[in-house]
Protein backbone atom coordinates (compact mmCIF):
# COMPACT_ATOMS: atom_id res chain seq x y z
CA UNK A 1 0.00 0.00 0.00
CA UNK A 2 2.66 2.21 1.03
CA UNK A 3 4.76 2.23 -2.29
CA UNK A 4 1.45 2.84 -3.73
CA UNK A 5 1.45 6.22 -1.92
CA UNK A 6 4.74 7.16 -2.66
CA UNK A 7 4.19 6.19 -6.41
CA UNK A 8 1.12 9.08 -6.48
CA UNK A 9 3.16 11.40 -4.46
CA UNK A 10 6.21 11.39 -7.54
CA UNK A 11 3.86 11.59 -10.14
CA UNK A 12 2.45 14.69 -8.28
CA UNK A 13 5.64 15.88 -7.52
CA UNK A 14 6.92 15.81 -11.10
CA UNK A 15 3.87 18.39 -11.97
CA UNK A 16 4.21 20.30 -9.03
CA UNK A 17 6.64 20.17 -6.08
CA UNK A 18 5.45 22.36 -3.37
CA UNK A 19 1.86 21.20 -3.71
CA UNK A 20 2.97 17.45 -3.23
CA UNK A 21 4.82 18.05 -0.74
CA UNK A 22 2.17 20.48 1.04
CA UNK A 23 -0.37 17.75 0.49
CA UNK A 24 1.09 15.26 2.39
CA UNK A 25 1.93 14.52 5.84
CA UNK A 26 5.57 13.88 6.73
CA UNK A 27 7.68 12.38 9.44
CA UNK A 28 6.72 10.53 13.09
CA UNK A 29 4.35 13.05 13.86
CA UNK A 30 2.32 12.91 10.60
CA UNK A 31 3.01 16.45 10.07
CA UNK A 32 0.87 17.64 6.73
CA UNK A 33 3.21 19.80 5.25
CA UNK A 34 0.96 23.35 4.58
CA UNK A 35 1.90 23.72 8.25
CA UNK A 36 5.96 24.87 7.42
CA UNK A 37 5.10 28.30 8.16
CA UNK A 38 3.85 27.50 11.67
CA UNK A 39 6.82 25.15 12.20
CA UNK A 40 8.72 28.40 11.56
CA UNK A 41 10.39 27.16 7.86
CA UNK A 42 10.41 29.44 4.77
CA UNK A 43 9.28 26.65 2.24
CA UNK A 44 7.73 23.62 2.10
CA UNK A 45 10.41 22.27 0.95
CA UNK A 46 12.79 23.31 4.18
CA UNK A 47 10.52 21.65 6.53
CA UNK A 48 10.76 18.49 4.65
CA UNK A 49 14.72 18.35 4.06
CA UNK A 50 14.68 19.22 8.30
CA UNK A 51 13.01 16.07 8.84
CA UNK A 52 14.47 13.74 6.35
CA UNK A 53 17.78 15.00 8.78
CA UNK A 54 17.03 12.75 11.68
CA UNK A 55 14.79 11.52 14.49
CA UNK A 56 15.10 14.04 16.46
CA UNK A 57 13.86 16.91 13.87
CA UNK A 58 11.16 15.04 13.12
CA UNK A 59 10.57 15.08 17.18
CA UNK A 60 11.51 18.36 17.16
CA UNK A 61 8.93 19.30 14.57
CA UNK A 62 6.27 17.56 16.65
CA UNK A 63 6.41 19.32 19.46
CA UNK A 64 6.68 22.53 17.61
CA UNK A 65 3.31 21.83 16.09
CA UNK A 66 1.81 21.63 19.79
CA UNK A 67 3.47 23.95 21.15
CA UNK A 68 1.92 26.70 18.22
CA UNK A 69 -1.44 25.43 19.15
CA UNK A 70 -2.81 25.85 23.10
CA UNK A 71 -6.18 24.52 22.88
CA UNK A 72 -3.91 20.98 21.30
CA UNK A 73 -1.30 21.64 24.40
CA UNK A 74 -4.55 21.64 26.53
CA UNK A 75 -6.38 18.92 25.80
CA UNK A 76 -2.74 16.64 25.39
CA UNK A 77 -2.09 18.12 29.67
CA UNK A 78 -5.82 17.24 30.57
CA UNK A 79 -5.59 13.82 28.72
CA UNK A 80 -8.74 14.97 26.70
CA UNK A 81 -7.80 12.20 23.46
CA UNK A 82 -11.41 13.15 21.66
CA UNK A 83 -10.20 16.85 20.90
CA UNK A 84 -6.36 16.01 20.59
CA UNK A 85 -7.89 13.82 17.96
CA UNK A 86 -10.14 16.26 16.29
CA UNK A 87 -7.07 18.77 16.31
CA UNK A 88 -4.56 16.58 14.89
CA UNK A 89 -7.07 14.49 12.59
CA UNK A 90 -9.59 16.83 11.75
CA UNK A 91 -13.54 16.00 12.29
CA UNK A 92 -14.27 13.55 10.44
CA UNK A 93 -11.81 11.54 11.91
CA UNK A 94 -14.57 8.83 13.52
CA UNK A 95 -16.11 9.02 10.34
CA UNK A 96 -13.26 7.58 8.72
CA UNK A 97 -12.39 5.08 11.29
CA UNK A 98 -15.44 3.67 11.26
CA UNK A 99 -15.56 3.69 7.01
CA UNK A 100 -12.26 1.92 7.12
CA UNK A 101 -13.05 -0.73 9.92
CA UNK A 102 -10.12 1.32 12.40
CA UNK A 103 -9.59 2.12 15.95
CA UNK A 104 -10.57 5.94 16.28
CA UNK A 105 -7.45 8.04 17.01
CA UNK A 106 -9.10 9.47 20.36
CA UNK A 107 -9.23 5.63 21.53
CA UNK A 108 -5.47 4.21 20.45
CA UNK A 109 -4.01 7.81 22.05
CA UNK A 110 -5.92 6.54 25.20
CA UNK A 111 -4.53 3.35 25.27
CA UNK A 112 -0.79 4.85 24.74
CA UNK A 113 -1.31 7.19 27.26
CA UNK A 114 -2.48 4.68 29.61
CA UNK A 115 0.52 2.04 28.65
CA UNK A 116 3.53 4.87 28.40
CA UNK A 117 1.87 7.34 31.62
CA UNK A 118 4.37 6.33 34.25
CA UNK A 119 7.33 7.87 31.32
CA UNK A 120 5.12 11.19 32.10
CA UNK A 121 4.57 10.93 35.94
Amino acid sequence: MQSKEWIAFNDAFAKNPNAAMESTSIGLGQIMGFHYKRLGFASVGAMWDHAKKSLENQVWQICKFIDTDDKLKNAIKIGDWFTVAKIYNGAGFLELARKYGREPYNTSLAKAYGKYKAVFS
